[in-house]
């Protein structure tokens, strides 16, 4: 229908665009035919081989894979059960970590599922993409690693966490003093290339929610839990380089914070600390401390400052 615009000429409406959101593909599927029914291939050749697998591999021959491939880690790593889902996924369920020869120092870590997610896609444009999730330790972790085929096979993670429980893991036996439990939620990032991950580039942000340390009983020493209502940490990571900007834990009782930096070497015997630690404690905590407090000259109204230098192998506490 032919209308009249405001100075009396009539006006024809334009005809609506043809093609609406697969113009692009219109476009190119003329323009360049041969390029288009390349990737239409390589579309189908990869959702046929995904077909395939679900339709070829049983659960016990994914279970057998698994257990070959988790052969050559460092630890012992037990799966009960695994099999593939759609969308394309690998799923393993009571997911055991001990230390290698089996038994011994014992299971570190048990995860009630891990999923392992390949980008499809991704690979059309020369990137491996993998996401991961994990359930466990009361809470969920997730990280998506990227890695880039064309520049270096630089690799790049971002990774985040909700409300683990690190009181849960078996590696408090390794431990000689004592054990951390709480909720700890975080998120952060890591990018290096895989010839020197130790010149990578990262940060890592954290906060904890109904702490509690637990210190081991001994012949000279025993103290209650030490209740830490809230924490917080904030790190960053540049060339070996490991800067605490926050770490922070408060209870009613207690106050600690640390700061300083990290120089990351190859083993704890070339990893250097310049550190510096603060800790104040009040009430019923400060009395049950007090012979403690005496082996830090400085301590004053239930407070001391420390500097820790030397190696993680060997710090030297001043």
């Amino acid at each position: 229908m032919t209308q009249a615009s405001p100075s009396g000429v009539p006006h024809t409406p334009e005809p609506e665009k043809r093609g609406g959101p697969l113009k692009p593909v219109i476009s190119i599927a003329q323009s360049r035919p041969v390029l288009f029914m390349t990737i239409g291939y390589t579309i189908f050749f990869v959702m046929s081989l995904v077909v395939f697998m679900f339709v070829r591999f049983s659960n016990e021959a994914i279970e057998r894979l698994v257990q070959h491939q988790v052969s050559s880690l460092p630890v012992e790593v037990d799966v009960s059960r695994s099999a593939l889902s759609f969308p394309p996924a690998l799923v393993l369920e009571d997911v055991k970590i001990a230390g290698k020869p089996a038994g011994a120092p014992g299971e570190l870590l048990s995860l009630e599922r891990v999923k392992i997610t390949p980008a499809i896609m991704a690979a059309l444009s020369g990137k491996q993409s993998v996401t991961y999730e994990a359930i466990g330790l009361g809470g969920v972790a997730m990280a998506r690693v990227d890695q880039d085929v064309g520049d270096g096979g630089k690799t790049d993670v971002e990774f985040s966490f909700d409300k683990l429980d690190p009181g849960k893991g078996g590696w408090w036996s390794l431990v000689p003093w004592g054990m951390v439990s709480g909720r700890i939620s975080g998120a952060g990032s890591f990018s290096s290339k895989p010839d020197n991950p130790l010149m990578g580039t990262g940060s890592i942000q954290a906060a904890l929610e109904d702490g509690r340390l637990v210190v081991k009983k001994t012949a000279l020493l025993s103290l209650p839990d030490i209740i830490l209502n809230t924490g917080s940490m904030e790190v960053d990571y540049d060339a070996s380089r490991l800067d605490v900007k926050k770490f922070v834990l408060d209870g009613p009782e207690s106050h600690i914070a640390l700061s300083g930096n990290i120089h990351v070497g190859s083993s704890p015997e070339y990893t250097n600390l310049d550190l510096k630690l603060s800790v104040r404690v009040s009430g019923s905590l400060k009395e049950r401390l007090g012979p403690l407090l005496l082996f830090f000259p400085n301590a004053r109204n239930g407070g001391f400052t420390v500097r820790i230098k030397g190696t993680l192998a060997n710090p030297d506490i001043r």
